[in-house]
């Protein structure tokens, strides 16, 4: 990742073999590599796992905004995720966000569309 003021941009590659896999974390605010908001948790101890991913973050003031595209084949099964991010820093303890994310799954067979949108408001002590 990099940050050149005000826009911020990280990317990421993950792999795993056969025998291995993925480790499973709890929490969104953790520093380990994780692909995608929700396909991560498509991936969570699947082994066998290739995964690209990338994001880009723009914060004016108090307003941020997020674009980011996760990528992800496991077996014959492939995931693509788009998602976008607007946040607000209300004071200094008390952040919000909406979250969109678009998902789809494929397997060669059936295809599977999911949409996922989220509200927080998260005060710090």
């Amino acid at each position: 990742g990099a940050k050149f003021a005000p826009v911020s941009f990280n990317l990421g590659y993950t792999k795993n073999d056969k025998d291995q896999g993925a480790y499973s974390v709890a929490g969104g605010d953790s520093a380990v590599i994780q692909p995608g908001w929700r396909l991560v948790y498509e991936l969570e101890n699947v082994a066998d796992t290739e995964s690209f991913f990338g994001d880009v973050t723009a914060t004016f003031g108090k307003f941020s905004v997020m674009g980011a595209y996760a990528s992800a084949e496991a077996g014959s099964t492939d995931y693509d995720e788009l998602q976008a991010k607007v946040g607000y820093k209300v004071a200094k303890n008390l952040d919000t966000y909406v979250r969109y994310s678009t998902m789809d799954i494929d397997n060669g067979t059936t295809s599977i569309d999911s949409d996922y949108l989220r509200f927080e408001a998260k005060y710090s002590f």
